[in-house]
């Protein structure tokens, strides 16, 4: 955690402005030509989550002098070094908490924007394998 706020601390501010002038913007627009305000904020808030996951998973931009960029060639290499040689039982835990947590924003707005579950598993799928398969 510390980590990602280090890498995207200074962005917190600004993506939050964005949301903000995304949304009021999307109102007045919205009322102006009739859509419905709901499915359109909704559709940019799971746009933003989209780019919130990638800018965390693909573009971690800054980890600092003392961190070294790691790149893994071999897949979920990593994510075996931390299940079976981690210091403590905590570190795993939360490495497997804070990625669940990352994706609660896109599972919540897919549901509100796709009712069929068949679809909503495919597309998480599609993003896991997508993601997974990039870094």
């Amino acid at each position: 955690m510390v980590q990602l706020w280090r890498a995207f601390g200074e962005l917190v501010p600004l993506f939050l402005i964005i949301v903000l002038v995304s949304c009021i913007t999307v109102y007045f627009v919205s009322k102006k030509k009739n859509l419905d305000f709901k499915r359109v904020i909704i559709n940019i808030l799971l746009g933003l989550s989209i780019i919130g996951i990638l800018l965390v998973t693909v573009y971690p931009r800054y980890y600092g002098t003392e961190i070294p960029t790691i790149i893994n060639i071999v897949p979920f290499i990593g994510m075996y070094d931390i299940m079976f040689h981690s210091v403590d039982i905590t570190v795993p835990i939360r490495n497997l908490g804070l990625n669940i947590l990352l994706f609660v924003p896109f599972g919540f707005f897919l549901s509100l924007k796709i009712s069929s579950l068949q679809k909503k598993v495919m597309l998480n799928v599609i993003l896991n394998c997508t993601l997974s398969s990039r870094q």
